[in-house]
């Protein structure tokens, strides 16, 4: 399935963290067993904020409604990945012109995408 790619740059600090899916089983006497769960055991989620003027942003806002559920975009210092939308999409407006768009990303896994 072809989804779009988002080509933004966020203009402030982009915030990144990792989650590991991992299951103990405790046996007792202090042994513990480590379970990787799935194949694709740790994933990404970023915080972006884009600081837009009002035209830019509300484009961007928009841009998040219709195309949220899957799309491409490249983390700093990384490669192309799958994404999707965690919770909501929030746009905020200062007395100066600009306004803010921010979002949380949490990465997806397709089989069809390498």
């Amino acid at each position: 399935m072809a989804y779009p790619t988002l080509l933004e740059t966020p203009d402030y600090t982009a915030a990144a963290d990792a989650k590991r899916e991992v299951s103990n089983v405790k046996f007792g006497d202090g042994y513990v067993q480590d379970i990787v769960m799935g194949i694709n055991s740790v994933s990404e989620t970023f915080t972006l904020t884009f600081k837009r003027q009002p035209a830019e942003a509300t484009a961007l806002y928009e841009w998040f409604k219709a195309n949220g559920m899957r799309f491409y975009w490249t983390p700093p210092q990384s490669v192309e990945k799958l994404w999707t939308l965690k919770g909501d999409i929030r746009q905020d407006f200062d007395n100066a012109g600009w306004y803010r768009v921010s979002v949380i990303l949490e990465q997806r896994f397709d089989p069809d995408v390498p």
